[in-house]
Parts: structure tokens; sequence; C-alpha cells
């Protein structure tokens, strides 16, 4: 807690019987608090993208996000149920790179129709998962891919990298 933001107010008054009373009250100013934070030049609900800190997806928008980092070293977790919307929202699968740790949570109402894809060949929630990358401890439910491709699955179209626990 830092007092150096602090505002002091001295209110005088005086009672019924005409004696000054006086009143010390400290104004607090706290600066405001982002809940998203930078890195791999977007942003995340938390997290430094470190295995003892990873980037915190909370949302469709920070899920997206995670194909901005390109590197195997990069860990994300999950930290709510996300639903990505459905046929309302069609997912474009996008390639996973790091290490994705669902954290027991579930995403749902994943939608991916031929017409919502350009051009790939790997279509799933992730189009590819690369050989050092991996997803654990992930629900998915009410999965809908009808895309063409060569390679299509509901979690990855092709993937050298990890899965355990899905």
């Amino acid at each position: 807690f830092c007092f150096c933001c602090c505002r002091p107010l001295v209110d005088r008054r005086k009672d019924v019987s005409s004696n000054v009373l006086g009143y010390l009250y400290f104004y607090v100013d706290f600066p405001s608090v982002s809940t998203n934070v930078s890195g791999c030049g977007t942003t995340f609900a938390g997290g430094s993208g470190t295995v003892g800190d990873p980037y915190q997806v909370a949302d469709r928008a920070t899920l997206a996000n995670t194909v901005s980092c390109a590197t195997s070293t990069t860990y994300f977790l999950q930290t709510t149920n996300i639903d990505l919307g459905g046929a309302s929202t069609p997912w474009s699968p996008i390639p996973l790179y790091g290490q994705y740790n669902g954290n027991g949570k579930t995403i749902t109402n994943l939608f991916i129709s031929s017409s919502d894809v350009s051009g790939g060949l790997s279509v799933g929630l992730f189009s590819t998962m690369n050989a050092d990358s991996s997803v654990s401890n992930l629900t998915l439910t009410s999965a809908n891919v009808t895309a063409g491709g060569a390679n299509i699955g509901a979690l990855a179209g092709t993937s050298s990298g990890a899965i355990t626990n899905i």
C-alpha cells in the first residue's frame, strides 16, 4: 500500500454547542490496473509466457492470440471455459507452436466449415501442432468440423506434438 499517493483533507465543523470538531480524511488514488498483458506482439489475460507464469487464455480473442507466439518455449494456461459461439462465429484454424495447458477447462461450440477456411490443408482448433508443441488437460465439446482438407480433426488437423489428457 503506497501512502505517497494519499491526499489528506481536514474537515472542521462545529457541533450544536459551537465546539470546533476536526476530522482528518485521506483520499487514496489507486492507479488503474489492466488485466491484459502484452506478449508476442499481442495481448493475453495475464502472465508472462514462461513455464512458471504462463500467458493466461480467458476467451476467444486470447485463444486466437496464441498464434502470435511462434516458439515452443512459450507457455499458455486456459483460465476459464471458452465458448467459441458455434456457427454464428466460425473459428479460423491457427497453428500452435507453444505449450497449451487447458487446466481442466472446456472449449465448447467449435465450428469450422469449408467456407470459413482459406486454403488450409490441416483443419482443427489448431491447424497444426509443431514437433515441440503440446496440448494437455483440455475438454472439447460440441465440435463441428466439416471443412475440406487433407487433415481434419477437432483438436488439430496435423500434430507432431504431444497431446495428453484431452
